[in-house]
């Protein structure tokens, strides 16, 4: 199991979410 890749996915998901709470 790529847990490693797993945990970067769910990173850029939260860095994403975090840009359109600023753009908002």
């Amino acid at each position: 199991k790529h847990i490693g890749t797993d945990q970067k996915i769910i990173d850029l998901i939260i860095e994403r979410a975090k840009e359109v709470e600023n753009a908002n």
